[in-house]
């Protein structure tokens, strides 16, 4: 095709030969520099690619959980869920203590995601709802032990089961302490999971009518019985 463009009639036939030659040295110049060229675009695409990262994935979450000890007190154990409306993901606590969302975009955060732990025994210290996604794409929560509501009447041992007023009721060794009212009821809260078993000790006018252990449960009023007379 090149030959073409030359008018090649009166040229001899060593002057075609040096023409040939030049041409072929041209076409290879030309090809050496379009490699070049496109082994430096391709390098330059490598490095915004390894710059960039992926961008058709959108971010994901991470959730850590650590116990009443602190950091260094993993919680290996349970599930959480992200409640973001229309949009619920549940994940398993891994051997790390962390639970990972994958693809997690932003508009999920648009009308708050709510983080529900759910571990035996343990619960959040406070409550955790995300309004943007958290720097690096990680968030730790903090549990405490687990709280029991307990509700419960104090009555003698007599046969009439009168309630009985203003008996110092102490839980888990004195860890909660209440006072019953006229009617012999008291409300406290228990820094036990239910189902767990506590000591419970009953004091009224500096005598002990009840020294034992009860299992804790947030279901049913805990009646208690005040052993020994007690006056009207």
């Amino acid at each position: 095709r090149d030959f073409s463009t030359v008018p090649l009639e009166n040229l001899t036939k060593d002057q075609r030969y040096q023409l040939a030659l030049k041409l072929i040295d041209e076409r290879r110049d030309r090809f050496r520099i379009a490699a070049v060229a496109a082994a430096v675009t391709a390098a330059a695409l490598v490095v915004v690619i390894l710059v960039a990262g992926p961008t058709d994935a959108a971010p994901g979450l991470v959730v850590r959980l650590h116990g009443p000890g602190g950091p260094a007190d993993v919680v290996r154990q349970g599930t959480v869920l992200l409640d973001a409306g229309n949009l619920r993901l549940t994940a398993t606590v891994g051997p790390d203590g962390q639970a990972r969302f994958e693809n997690l975009a932003d508009s999920a955060y648009e009308h708050g995601v709510a983080i529900v732990v759910d571990v035996p025994g343990l619960e959040p210290a406070t409550p955790t709802t995300l309004s943007a996604p958290p720097d690096g794409g990680a968030i730790s929560i903090a549990l405490r032990t687990r709280a029991t509501p307990i509700r419960g009447r104090v009555v003698t041992d007599t046969a009439d089961r009168r309630p009985l007023a203003d008996v110092i009721v102490e839980f888990d060794g004195g860890a909660a302490v209440a006072t019953t009212d006229a009617g012999g009821n008291f409300e406290i809260v228990v820094d036990r999971p239910a189902g767990t078993r506590v000591t419970v000790r009953l004091v009224h006018d500096g005598r002990v009518g009840f020294d034992d252990a009860v299992t804790l449960s947030s279901e049913q009023v805990l009646v208690l019985h005040f052993a020994g007379t007690v006056g009207p």
